[in-house]
């Protein structure tokens, strides 16, 4: 199992590396073109938007949130274990608000196409948030798994996280 995640988080990070690079080159073309040859390609803005959009969602399942574990570690593990399992549960809930909104984001826009990439609709941009909320779900549950083994075993589970 952990071998298995091993290899999802560097497909992850190599894809998450792949739009950056693929950012930073369309930027360089951007800047380059309107002063040295004095013109721009309309449409690379719009294709960095929607790259950025991708960029910021899947990143977004990788983060380390902030925490305050002072008051959590004064309590006992049964308590601290439940309060764990609260905080994943509302986590997937929020996720799942966050999927719904997202489907409803890409049906709404189906039809919407950029200005300059008319043959691209804005969907695609939307598309992110379902797609990023499914690893993401499964990184909170696994990350949850192991701060609670680390619990029961006497171990400090913050430094999981």
């Amino acid at each position: 199992m952990q071998k298995a995640v091993a290899f999802a988080e560097h497909l992850l990070d190599t894809f998450i590396a792949s739009i950056l690079f693929l950012i930073v080159v369309l930027t360089i073309i951007q800047v380059l073109s309107r002063y040295v040859i004095g013109t721009s390609f309309t449409w690379s803005e719009e294709l960095n938007l929607l790259l950025w959009a991708w960029l910021i969602a899947l990143a977004a399942i990788k983060a380390r949130h902030l925490r305050i574990s002072m008051l959590v570690s004064a309590f006992p593990k049964s308590l601290q274990i439940l309060l764990y399992t609260f905080r994943c549960l509302l986590t997937l809930v929020l996720l799942g608000v966050l999927f719904w909104y997202g489907l409803g984001m890409v049906e709404l826009t189906k039809y919407d196409t950029f200005i300059e990439m008319d043959f691209m609709s804005r969907k695609w941009m939307f598309m992110s948030i379902p797609v990023a909320v499914v690893p993401w779900a499964l990184v909170a549950v696994t990350r949850y798994i192991d701060a609670v083994r680390k619990l029961r075993a006497g171990q400090d589970p913050m430094e999981i996280h």
